[in-house]
């Protein structure tokens, strides 16, 4: 878990927690994850214990009559962190407080039983990023956003660990509770895939029942409180975020028939893309990197637009260059962008160099100007590749009934106010999910409108390259 301080937030490790925390419209109750005789608790258990604080949360009257400060207090783990810092320290000084931080901050994980029913991939993702702004504890490592029709995301603190140690989880977890066939025909939980049997009045006698947890708000806290809820509901009607799945084609046809690496003919598409959507524009652009190959080590940043790649661009986009031609520096290009990738893998580039240097001037009071003005140049474009497969067998993306077995990424918001946040994922044959980012209150983007030029690009080039090749 994070835990606000001031200037600088520290982060707790808990290795014997045995509970999460689970908030419905406003509720808080500590959950048990083992019996009185400390027996894993069963998914059929679990069941029960959340349809039991539904019930009774439900049976306090509805949403609307929780719109107190006390029903809001998550959404401050969601502003200014020497804010939260501050407050978090005022509540501290009250017992019930200090004893709901507690158990908050050493759950296991958060749980969030949203009311809304989002039909379509982009609001499901978007529920799953803030929820209603005021339900989801933005501090521990993730936090589960279930809507009310059975759609579940994950919110992830980002300071811990980064996206593909999360995609491993889900690549787990989601194959794993399919094999169990743990749900009959009306999606409840039944007792496969758990070695007790016992009836539930003989069960429900050695469960721990969910305690509720509680706060007290002072008049202070309160206005701190209903700001952050506020600022939160404003940014969530300021995200404008579209999920799609590209199915035309993938993997295969990119390596095999248009002799490109499939990251780099993304990356090169996504700033083709920008080139269109912005009127002829090139824009500074991030890729992450991971350098897991060191220990600890966490990423690194591929700087995606270079010179070549802004030629390949405004050649592909030319009615007058032969195909040839244009492949060719395309292909110069994307090959420069597989080197660079593979540099800032092994440890060779500079963006966390100069970052250290930035911390190095801080703690010694200098002053640097070429540091400065390094590290102020805007990323337009901030974009991030998934990789998938990270459990092998675990799903077969390719097979018939096993698409659905497979998480579809995850996405972030944009960096910069007038620019774009881009993830993708390239798996199986003929599979690429693609999240694109931005904010409505720009103007001069649109992700429905992006997404789409990434699309139409992919779809020209195939056809450019195969008519070059063949």
């Amino acid at each position: 878990t994070r835990i606000p301080q001031a200037d600088m937030d520290r982060i707790d490790h808990v290795e014997q927690s045995r509970h999460i925390v689970v908030c419905y419209q406003g509720c808080l109750f500590k959950v048990n994850t083992v019996d009185k005789h400390r027996k894993r608790v069963t998914p059929l258990d679990f069941q029960r214990q959340l349809q039991n604080i539904i019930d009774e949360v439900d049976s306090m009257g509805s949403e609307n009559d929780r719109q107190e400060a006390r029903f809001k207090v998550p959404a401050m783990t969601g502003t200014d962190r020497n804010v939260w810092s501050r407050v978090r320290l005022q509540m501290m000084e009250d017992p019930v407080n200090k004893t709901t931080l507690k158990t908050i901050e050493t759950a296991l994980f958060w749980v969030t039983l949203n009311t809304a029913t989002p039909s379509s991939k982009s609001q499901r993702a978007k529920e799953s990023f803030l929820s209603n702004g005021s339900d989801v504890w933005f501090e521990k490592s993730f936090s589960l956003v279930v809507c009310a029709n059975g759609y579940v995301g994950m919110s992830c603190e980002h300071a811990w660990g980064d996206g593909p140690v999360v995609g491993h989880l889900l690549e787990y977890t989601l194959p794993h509770e399919d094999y169990l066939t743990i749900y009959n025909e009306e999606g409840d939980c039944t007792h496969r895939g758990s070695s007790d049997k016992l009836p539930w009045t003989e069960r429900r006698s050695s469960l721990l029942k969910p305690a509720p947890l509680h706060w007290n708000v002072t008049k202070d806290v309160a206005v701190e409180v209903n700001r952050a809820s506020e600022m939160l509901v404003k940014a969530k009607d300021d995200f404008d975020f579209v999920v799609t799945v590209f199915t035309d084609f993938g993997k295969d046809i990119i390596t095999k028939k248009l002799k490109l690496s499939p990251d780099s003919f993304v990356q090169m598409a996504i700033q083709t893309a920008y080139y269109r959507d912005s009127g002829g524009k090139s824009a500074l652009t991030y890729e992450s990197a991971a350098t897991r190959l060191f220990r600890n080590g966490r990423t690194e940043t591929i700087r995606s637009l270079s010179q070549e790649s802004v030629v390949a661009v405004k050649a592909m986009e030319s009615t007058d260059m032969p195909y040839s031609d244009r492949y060719k520096l395309l292909k110069k290009a994307a090959d420069l962008h597989q080197v660079k990738g593979r540099e800032a893998m092994a440890g060779y580039g500079i963006d966390r160099h100069l970052f250290a240097l930035y911390v190095a001037c801080k703690g010694l009071k200098k002053n640097s100007e070429f540091l400065q003005q390094a590290l102020s140049y805007p990323w337009t474009l901030s974009t991030s590749q998934q990789p998938p497969n990270q459990v092998p067998g675990s799903f077969y993306p390719d097979k018939p009934g096993h698409y659905g077995r497979q998480c579809l990424g995850g996405g972030f918001a944009p960096v910069a106010d007038d620019g774009y946040g881009i993830s993708y994922q390239i798996t199986g044959k003929c599979r690429i999910y693609l999240h694109v980012s931005s904010k409505v209150s720009c103007k001069k983007t649109d992700s429905t409108r992006m997404m789409q030029h990434i699309f139409d690009v992919f779809n020209e080039w195939r056809t450019l390259i195969e008519e070059v090749n063949s």
